[in-house]
Order: C-alpha cells, then sequence, then structure tokens
C-alpha cells in the first residue's frame, strides 16, 4: 500500500469484504478488465468469522422455497464451469436425503418441483430407507434422494479464487478495516490503514452491512443473528463419511422438531458428521461480538440435538466434540 501521505491509486472498483461473494465478484470484474481492490478486515482469507466460514457447504436442488430450485440450474452448470476452468474438484455429489415421518406431507411439495424440473430424484419407504441407509435409524419416515445433491469444498474454492484475482492483476489487502464511505465523482473510503478511492465500490460485507452503510445516512432493515454448528465424532469408522458415500442429510419433520435439521458428511474435521437446526436462530447480535452471550441457549438446543442423534445416528458419539460459531443476515420480514 502505498504511504499515507501519497495519492492512493484509483481503481475501478474496490469490494469490500473478502468471503466467497467478495471474492468472487473480485475475480468477476477482473475478468472484464476492471482495476479491481479487494478490502478485508480480517487478516486472513479466508476466516472464521465470514458468512460462508468453515470447510465445507451442501448445494442442493431440493428446496422448499419457491424459486430456489429453479436457481440450482445456472447454479449448476456455473461450478462445472468453474472446475474445469481451474482443473479442480470442488463440488463433490452424494446425494442428499430428505427424511419426514408418516405421509412425508413436508416433502411432497419439493418432490413436486423436483419432478416439474426434470430433476433426478427418487422415493424410499421405510423399509427402503433401512436398507439403503443402514447407518441411520428412522422408523416410520420415507426419504426423499436428490440426486444431484452433494458437497462444496469451500476451502479450496477460496485458494483457487484467490489465485485467479491476483493472476488478472487484482489487488488484495486484509487487515483493512473500512470506517467511513464518501461519495461523489470518485468513493473516497477512510480506514484503519488510510484512504482509498476507487469510481465504484461494490459492499459484500455479510454481517457488517448495516454498520458499513451508516456513513451512508441509510439505515437497512437487517438483522444480524447468531448460529451454532455441531460436528459429532463416529464410533464406527466411515459410517458417515463422504469418501463412503453417505450423503447430505436433511429432517424435514418440522412438526416434531419446529424446524429442520441436516447433517454435511464426515470432511472438515476426521470422521465428524455436521449437524445443525436450520431455524434455530439465536437472538440478534452484534457481530463484533458474536461469541459473548453462547451459554444458555447453546446449551439448551444442544441438549435438544443430543437427543436427536442419540435416536437416529447410533454410530455417533454419545455428545459432540466440536461446536462452532455462524452468523446469517436476515431482513425484518424474513
Amino acid at each position: 500500500m502505498a504511504d499515507k501521505n501519497e495519492p492512493e491509486e484509483i481503481r475501478d472498483v474496490i469490494i469490500i469484504g473478502g468471503g466467497i461473494i467478495g471474492c468472487f465478484t473480485a475475480w468477476h470484474l477482473a475478468q472484464q478488465g476492471q482495476r479491481v481492490l479487494l478490502l478485508e478486515q480480517f487478516n486472513h482469507i479466508p476466516h472464521s468469522w465470514g458468512s460462508s466460514a468453515g470447510e465445507s457447504r451442501c448445494i442442493r436442488k431440493a428446496y422448499i422455497e419457491e424459486g430456489y430450485s429453479e436457481l440450482m440450474k445456472k447454479a449448476y452448470e456455473m461450478w462445472t464451469d468453474f472446475e474445469n476452468m481451474t482443473q479442480n474438484k470442488f463440488l463433490w455429489k452424494t446425494g442428499m436425503l430428505l427424511v419426514d415421518k408418516g405421509d412425508g406431507r413436508n416433502v411432497k411439495p419439493v418432490k413436486d418441483k423436483l419432478d416439474e424440473l426434470g430433476y433426478p430424484n427418487t422415493t424410499y419407504s421405510s423399509e427402503d430407507l433401512r436398507k439403503h441407509f443402514p447407518t441411520i435409524n428412522f422408523k416410520d419416515h420415507i426419504g426423499l434422494f436428490d440426486h444431484d445433491g452433494g458437497v462444496l469444498d469451500v476451502h479450496n474454492i477460496f485458494k483457487s479464487l484467490l489465485l485467479l484475482i491476483d493472476k488478472l492483476g487484482g489487488k488484495i489487502q486484509t487487515g483493512v478495516k473500512v470506517q467511513n464511505i464518501c461519495p461523489g465523482t470518485e468513493v473516497t473510503l477512510t480506514t484503519n490503514r488510510g484512504k482509498y478511492r476507487a469510481k465504484k465500490v461494490v459492499l459484500t460485507t455479510g454481517p457488517w452491512t448495516a454498520d458499513i452503510t451508516k456513513s451512508l445516512e441509510l439505515s437497512l432493515p437487517l438483522r444480524v443473528k447468531a448460529a451454532t454448528v455441531w460436528f459429532w465424532k463416529e464410533k464406527k469408522f466411515g459410517s458417515y463419511s463422504l469418501d463412503t458415500g453417505f450423503p447430505v442429510f436433511a429432517d424435514y419433520n418440522i412438526e416434531s422438531w419446529n424446524d429442520f435439521i441436516y447433517a454435511v458428511p464426515c470432511y472438515e474435521y476426521p470422521n465428524m458428521l455436521k449437524l445443525h437446526m436450520h431455524h434455530t436462530i439465536e437472538h440478534s447480535i452484534h457481530p463484533d461480538y458474536r461469541d459473548a452471550q453462547v451459554g444458555e441457549a447453546v446449551a439448551k438446543i444442544t441438549k435438544k440435538l443430543t437427543a436427536y442423534v442419540r435416536e437416529h445416528f447410533p454410530y455417533l458419539e454419545e455428545e459432540p466434540s466440536i461446536v462452532q460459531r455462524c452468523m446469517t443476515t436476515v431482513s425484518y420480514d424474513s
């Protein structure tokens, strides 16, 4: 970076926020010949505070929300293009298994949408579930298998993006926290490391978006909420492993849990299944204090999920081995 007393180079675009969205944005703009600068407030990319933190994310075409399944056709095509371009593999197709109790009323609209769009899927009876997925225990449930579900290797996606941005002449600076945005013919950013200028600025700041837009006199209707992810160790090696073909999993028995529970095959940590209660999001927080109040709320959810694991995942240990925090940013009407 130039000395604080020297005028900083005026970039075509500055992207604030080096999460997965910020990195992809920087890469796409650099491909278009834009002089790009990516600023990240933390000292490393990736880091554990991003909304897409962690080594893995599930991907699927099976959605209950309107419009999502339609978007996934293009998303899968783009991931294939990205893999071909980088000569790397990022998407591991394991399939995704959705289970629901009784007649499967919660997964029926998901199946209807998969069928409508021509996405491959299979329905399993309770007996079929026991036969095809012997390491889980779900009596009186039906299953819906999305053949295109899988796991994304987030860490290596980041590594490839950073290399691509650099190769195209884009610049990345970490440890730069933006304190003020002053719009004009050129946009001036005041940071903890001096001033930066650009013709345009893109915000990909996730949980910090409401804070950073205050200098623009914007009051965005956003809430940041804490969430928790648990990792359970296998008692029997390979029971829930990506390598042995265990699928991404979701329990749609919403009536019993007031939520749906998902699991990602062992990948991030050796022999540890990742579980999360999708809609069990805790109180609103400020992102800088994500881990400040974790005691009672997390203990209550952990107890609930532990009982669930003991009933349905017999080859996992009795208690979780690792508990991690993450954040989600939502609008007030979501």
